[in-house]
């Protein structure tokens, strides 16, 4: 995808955001690393921090992203970072590696010409998950946001497959040519619109042996090898939300709250009740398309219909996935954590992390 493209979807993205019903934030990234939390917060991205038994909400360790950082993560032992290249290749992408956690260095490098990566993330000794952002990487005529890579004897990363996410229909469709412009160009498909904030801001989540997916307005989570990068299964939060409502004429209200990987490798949910997320957008109608970002009246509307669907549908429910299974299993709330959303603020600013003593913080 061209830039120009690129520009359209991003537009499309935004129109699609603003229009669900009610939005929280992106959640902070962390996994585990034995008895320590390696974290990344969302409002501090370009800091990775290692919290210990012993100094649980501070800092054992800060390290700060190399420069051009997409994003961070950890994974034995070590810190991982992508990052762009300089103006003069901005289609490049490096992976960033610290062992000591003190300085990084160039693991690999992609030049992106199947497509640019947004994310780079290790898998075995030769091989690498690549996400995209809003460009597709193409290979043998086919398009996804996904892709597996090995590294040659130059440091270089070249495709070698496409991540297929399972889907009844190809995610990205081919763009037929135009005119004399012969550049293989891919488009995302608008059966799967509520799937596309897949293609932005979307970190995967890592826990023992895998790596998570998580599609969070359709509660839909797809999980990887993480020392091979296949599918080993994809997993649907609610039986209601089928592959068929994914797209037009069906909107979906926000599923998921927060996600985020226990100690025993399984990963914990929180979520909405299934029939708001079916329901909301039509019991309480809101018009957030950009155009109406200066309209005061009806940002006065959508606040009171927002409020009005909290209301109606306020409990947080909370899941535990085991990845091994794919078996999805109901909890009580957890110790000392609310059990609904009071308010539109509390909504917004709703995420949840492990602290090292395997008790949840809640902001």
């Amino acid at each position: 995808m061209d830039f120009a493209n690129s520009k359209v979807l991003i537009c499309l993205l935004a129109s699609l955001a603003l229009s669900a019903q009610v939005q929280n934030k992106h959640q902070d990234w962390m996994t585990w690393d034995e008895g320590r939390v390696a974290l990344v917060e969302y409002y501090d991205s370009k800091v990775l921090r290692i919290e210990t038994m012993e100094r649980q909400g501070s800092s054992a360790l800060r390290l700060k992203a190399p420069e051009g950082a997409l994003g961070m993560e950890f994974k034995d032992h070590a810190a991982w970072a992508s990052a762009i290249g300089d103006s003069a290749h901005p289609q490049i992408t490096h992976l960033f590696r610290s062992l000591d956690l003190k300085a990084w260095e160039v693991n690999a490098t992609y030049r992106g010409e199947q497509g640019r990566a947004n994310a780079i993330h290790h898998l075995d000794g030769k091989r690498y998950f690549l996400v995209s952002g809003p460009s597709f990487f193409y290979l043998k005529n086919k398009f996804s946001p996904y892709a597996i890579a090995e590294i040659n004897d130059k440091g270089h990363l070249v495709l070698t497959e496409l991540v297929d996410l399972d889907l009844k229909q190809p995610l990205v469709l081919p763009v037929p040519p135009n005119g004399g412009d012969t550049k293989p160009k891919g488009q995302f498909n608008p059966k799967y619109s509520a799937l596309l904030a897949l293609l932005f801001g979307n970190p995967l989540i890592r826990y023992p042996g895998g790596m998570a997916l998580v599609a969070r307005r359709p509660g839909y989570i797809w999980l990887f090898d993480d020392q091979t990068g296949a599918l080993k299964r994809s997993v649907r939060l609610f039986s209601g939300v089928t592959e068929e409502k994914l797209g037009p004429p069906h909107q979906l209200d926000w599923a998921i709250l927060g996600c985020q990987p226990r100690r025993n490798g399984h990963l914990l949910l929180a979520s909405r009740y299934e029939a708001a997320v079916l329901t909301a957008m039509d019991a309480y109608p809101t018009k957030k398309n950009l155009k109406y970002l200066e309209d005061e009246a009806q940002q006065k509307v959508n606040i009171e219909q927002d409020l009005a669907s909290l209301n109606r549908w306020p409990q947080i429910r909370w899941w535990d996935l085991d990845p091994a299974t794919g078996t999805i299993t109901e909890e009580q709330p957890p110790e000392n954590v609310p059990d609904r959303i009071w308010d539109l603020r509390m909504f917004h600013n709703f995420r949840f992390r492990f602290k090292p003593d395997g008790n949840l913080l809640v902001n």
